[in-house]
This record gives C-alpha cells, structure tokens and sequence, in this order.
C-alpha cells in the first residue's frame, strides 16, 4: 500500500510539474501571463460524497487564468473550474467535486488537472489525468512521502 501512494504521489507531483511547463514555455513568446498551479492534496469528504482538491495558485501579468478537476468514479462524475486573479499574488484554493447521482467513495477514481491560460491574442491549456486511491479521512498529498 504505501509502494501504491508513493508512485500515485509521484504521478501527481509529475502531473503538476507539466501544466506548469506547457502554459510558462510559451509565455515569452505570446505575451500569456505566468502561471503556476501545484496540486497539494485530493482528499475524500465521505459524509457528503465530494472529492475536495486542494492547489496552489499564481498568475501574474496581463490575461486570464482558470484552473479544473474532473473526477469519475464507476459512472459517477464532476468536473469543477475556478478564475484565478492576475496579480502576482499566490493562493490556496479548492474546488468541491460532487456527481450528480450518488456519491464518491473510498476506492480508485480517475482524476485530472488542467488549466487554461489566455493572453491578449491566443489561450493555452492542459489536461493530465491518472488514477488516484482515496481514502477516507486521508488526503492525498503530491509532495510528501
């Protein structure tokens, strides 16, 4: 089991390490504003259900900035998106991921992480997805061991 978390662990900080170098490596070029997104935690909330996904946040410059999850679990699903403000400043957000129908659970969810970022003239965006295992009551954090 904690062979298991490791690798998801490092899939996920693998995962956010890529939506930070696509939207950044065209920044320069297209006058986009720079970003960063770290996800630090996925975590079940089994009263209600929800998947609660917990990131880090920054934009700074002129344009836009959005971040998403999508979380699917034996045809249960939610995708949730929030506006990150362009000014420099870093946050902790989260979104809520609830489906529907039903209810998540303990067990193997499909989870992905994007963003989309927009400057005057043209929009990036990524999307990695992988496969997590919730508990309940215990986050999964990309960062720790």
């Amino acid at each position: 089991m904690k062979r298991f978390l490791a690798f998801t662990t490092a899939l996920l900080a693998a995962t956010s390490l890529v939506l930070v170098a696509v939207p950044n490596a065209q920044a320069a070029a297209s006058g986009l504003p720079e970003t960063r997104l770290r996800l630090e935690s996925v975590e079940l909330a089994p009263r209600t259900g929800s998947v609660v996904v917990t990131a880090r946040t920054r934009c700074e410059g002129d344009g836009e900035m959005r971040w998403e999850a999508q979380v699917s679990q034996q045809g249960k699903r939610d995708r949730e998106t929030q506006n990150v403000p362009c000014d420099g400043q870093w946050r902790t957000q989260q979104l809520q991921l609830t489906p529907k129908t039903g209810k998540f659970h303990a067990g193997t969810v499909s989870f992905a992480l994007g963003d989309i970022v927009c400057g005057p003239d043209v929009c990036i965006g990524a999307l990695s997805g992988t496969s997590v295992r919730l508990l309940p009551h215990r986050p999964v954090d990309p960062f720790r061991n």
